[in-house]
């Protein structure tokens, strides 16, 4: 070989592991039916590119769609797929790869409309060399009987309640985050009424701020309408570290607040039970057994979303908190994360109790007191916040025993006088 070409091309083989690995990756569970054996992996180093290539096991079951899920430093790695074929190998397809806008964590793949069976497919990445490269795995999808491609069919949509006791969070619309449009004609969620609440977390794509959690739900529903082949984004809800809410499917009428209580849309995130089952996703990754990148625990402003979100949707949608799951509760999935599944039974009672007490802020008001020398009490006050106060009642508890001494719906006098406790003589 000539000395010329050897300090040109340095070749580094690197072997991954001795065995075929299973794909854990818990976005693969959500979007795919299985996952697929991965052959070790093998990285050639080119001067300052490195490729990655590894190959799945056979795949017996008919597909059309492969997700792969991952780790790399590099924002500008690049993937390819290809199929086995009679007698070798088709041509390399460019897949599509969706980066988390807050770290390196990355999900996509391929999909068209040819249904294999009985091959495997090779999977290629580059990036640049000496940065980390990380494929978590892959696996497969057939769409063909996906809930979300069923037509809507006629079905009337099932409306809640327009009164209640909850105000619900602040709403960030479809329009706000700037959401593509509904591929087809939604459905109605709840033909037949409502029936759960489903907790959910986004195995990655945290957001705490208004501006990252745009661009995670921009890449989420990229990563569903794109890759999956879903027709929008599968939530009905979604919710950041920072407490902020975004509006997922959209609603079936021009309600653009969750004050008007919307006609909500069939969703596509729990395969086989998404009809009449509301979908609420927290951004960010919250299972350990994942691995470091998983680490995440629920913020006490999601949490006060989720509980104020909850129990609007149950008082006005006529889900009772009892109904409140987790996504593991209907398909084999970590989802949502051990972090967060271990909050249910609290969550449940959190939002029971905001049912009874309902979430309007109370009003407010500086008291002063005064006695006489017979004992007359003469109260007066001055109210620093109204925050819609309907009526007034006062209560004089004497050894435990109360007793009410004023109570009006109207406005409340700025001065009144207890007589009824006095001096003896």
């Amino acid at each position: 070989m000539s000395k010329r070409l050897l300090p040109s091309l340095a070749l580094m083989l690197a072997l991954v592991s001795a065995a075929a690995v299973p794909a854990l990756g818990q976005i693969l569970h959500d979007l795919t039916e299985r996952t697929v054996l991965l052959a070790p992996s093998e990285t050639v180093v080119a001067g300052k590119r490195a490729t990655l290539t590894t190959t799945s096991s056979v795949v017996e079951a008919p597909f059309n769609g492969v997700v792969i899920q991952g780790y790399a430093d590099d924002p500008n790695v690049k993937g390819w797929i290809r199929f086995e074929e009679r007698g070798g190998w088709g041509a390399w397809q460019p897949m599509r790869l969706i980066r988390s806008a807050t770290d390196g964590t990355f999900a996509g793949g391929y999909r068209d409309e040819i249904y294999r069976s009985g091959q495997r497919f090779e999977l290629r990445f580059e990036f640049t060399a000496g940065t980390s490269f990380h494929l978590v795995g892959a696996g497969v999808f057939d769409n063909r009987n996906d809930e979300d491609r069923q037509a809507a069919g006629g079905i009337v949509p099932r409306y809640g309640k327009k009164t209640g006791h909850i105000i619900p969070p602040p709403l960030i619309t479809r329009a706000e985050w700037g959401a593509a449009p509904f591929r087809g004609t939604p459905s109605p969620l709840a033909p037949n009424g409502y029936e759960y609440m489903t907790f959910h977390h986004a195995a990655g794509y945290s957001a705490t701020t208004k501006e990252e959690g745009i661009r995670q739900v921009k890449a989420i529903q990229d990563l569903h309408q794109n890759v999956r082949g879903w027709s929008d984004i599968g939530y009905q809800f979604l919710i950041d570290r920072g407490g902020h809410l975004y509006q997922g499917r959209p609603f079936l009428d021009d309600a653009t607040s969750l004050e008007e209580v919307p006609a909500l849309a069939l969703g596509a995130h729990v395969g086989g039970h998404n009809t009449g089952n509301i979908g609420v996703s927290l951004l960010g990754c919250y299972h350990p057994p994942e691995g470091s990148f998983c680490q995440e625990v629920i913020t006490p402003e999601a949490l006060e979303t989720y509980i104020v979100l909850f129990a609007f949707l149950s008082e006005r949608y006529g889900v009772e908190p009892e109904l409140i799951r987790g996504h593991r509760d209907f398909s084999s999935t970590a989802c949502p994360g051990d972090n967060n599944y271990v909050l249910l039974p609290s969550l449940r009672e959190d939002v029971a109790q905001m049912l009874l007490t309902g979430n309007a802020p109370l009003g407010q008001a500086v008291l002063a007191a005064s006695v006489d020398a017979v004992g007359v009490v003469r109260l007066a006050w001055e109210v620093v916040a109204d925050n819609g106060i309907a009526g007034f009642r006062l209560v004089r508890v004497i050894d435990g025993t109360p007793e009410i001494i004023y109570e009006s719906q109207a406005a409340l006098p700025d001065l009144i006088a207890d007589e009824g406790v006095r001096r003896p003589g």
